[in-house]
């Protein structure tokens, strides 16, 4: 070895022995080298819509050949799988070697055509075995669309237990509905033009904004393992709590508070209630109810009516006749109606307006045969708001709706 190169080999040897190791977390160094057409590959572009393993190699090691066996039937069966949000993996061959001849050699022998082949042949001397601290042949990065070091060195069984768990991810998505309201339980308020960040494993997979209302929608997004992350905001005071709830108002859980704002572990049940989720059937509620034992059943249901409008529509007369099939059927059961308004309007306008739909409903139901002796029709106005929305609160239409409903009562 000439003065010039020992003395170069010194230099390098100290520069990567003092620079701080790349740790799972790190981003990825960007680089750019040729592959077997003399084609530039850059990281950054496989990134875009690929999860990338990263295998740094020299032919004359045999540890690294051993590897490309694995690292090709991995390369061809996750090709197209959805991992986390990448559509699929890719693996990128970075061959260290002074003789172009040799990885080319090797690369047809160990059969990895498959592979994303490049070469520098500057080998542990190049400027991209300093960027990523190699201090040894074979070292592997698995890096996510954001250029975040997710595995380093991985052995076969953690790399495809890592790969399962990104799959299974990303087959489950779900848009997301929500509403951020801080305060305290009898005193909330609307977080509005706040960035919302979905979270995982420190990397950020999305970003919503809140709305004058506090809401925010994530559109077909995975949730397993994510964390809602707020930053600190003026608004929100040291008594305060900040919550997470759905768009109609109804809290679902609390953010805990840490020294760089608020967060929140995405819960199954949670995302759950979060979700467009279809309710179930309150025909077959009452049909289940009918033949149990138990005494009591509350059904709300939100029933539309036209502005100062108490007339019962199509739609609610399809459940009013369930109900009365069901009284005719059990006639030892009875039946209490409340009606509720939304805090719009004055009380007492609202508490007239309610008694006139539940009396509505009941009058519908002796049409069709049911005693008046056993219904009980009460309006109650905007007595009871399930939500922050009483009077002279902004609230949003959704919010508002949640209040205007009909509870049925049925007891044995």
């Amino acid at each position: 070895m000439s003065f010039i190169k020992s003395v170069f080999f010194v230099i390098m040897l100290f520069a990567i022995s003092s620079a701080k190791a790349l740790v799972v977390g790190d981003k990825a160094p960007d680089f750019k080298l040729k592959d077997q057409k003399e084609s530039f590959i850059t990281l950054s572009e496989q990134l875009k819509d690929k999860i990338v393993l990263i295998h740094f190699w020299s032919p004359s090691n045999i540890k690294s050949r051993e590897k490309h066996s694995y690292f090709s039937k991995i390369a061809n069966d996750y090709k197209n799988t959805p991992l986390g949000k990448a559509n699929g993996l890719v693996v990128v061959s970075v061959c260290l070697e002074q003789l172009k001849e040799s990885w080319e050699m090797a690369v047809a022998k160990d059969g990895c055509g498959n592979l994303i082949n490049v070469w520098d042949k500057n080998g542990l001397y190049s400027l991209i075995a300093k960027s990523y601290q190699l201090t040894k042949l074979p070292t592997d990065f698995l890096v996510n669309t954001n250029g975040k070091i997710l595995l380093i060195d991985p052995n076969d069984v953690s790399l495809h237990t890592r790969l399962i768990v990104l799959n299974k991810n990303a087959s489950v998505q779900t848009d997301i509905s929500a509403k951020l309201l801080y305060g305290t339980p009898k005193n909330l308020h609307p977080l509005a033009h706040q960035k919302v960040y979905l979270v995982l494993d420190k990397d950020t997979l999305n970003v919503a904004e809140t709305d004058d209302y506090g809401d925010f929608v994530f559109k077909q997004v995975m949730t397993q393992g994510t964390e809602l992350s707020i930053g600190k905001t003026n608004e929100i005071k040291e008594t305060d709590n900040l919550y997470l709830a759905k768009q109609n108002g109804v809290i679902v859980n609390k953010f805990t508070k840490s020294a760089s704002g608020f967060n929140y572990k995405m819960l199954d049940k949670d995302v759950a209630r979060l979700s467009e989720i279809v309710e179930e059937d309150s025909g077959l509620k009452l049909d289940a109810f009918n033949k149990s034992s138990n005494k009591e059943l509350l059904l709300v249901e939100n029933i539309y009516y036209a502005t100062d409008d108490y007339k019962v529509s199509d739609k609610t007369a399809k459940l009013l006749t369930k109900i009365a099939e069901t009284m005719k059927t059990n006639t030892t059961l009875k039946l209490e109606v409340s009606s509720h308004t939304d805090a719009k309007g004055a009380d007492a306008y609202n508490k007239e307006l309610s008694d006139k739909r539940a009396k509505a409903v009941m009058e519908f139901l002796v049409s069709k045969g049911i005693a008046k002796t056993r219904i009980k029709a009460i309006g109650m106005g905007e007595t009871k708001v399930l939500n922050r929305c009483k009077n002279d609160v902004n609230c949003s239409e959704k919010e508002h709706e949640l209040n205007r409903r009909t509870e049925f009562k049925f007891s044995k």
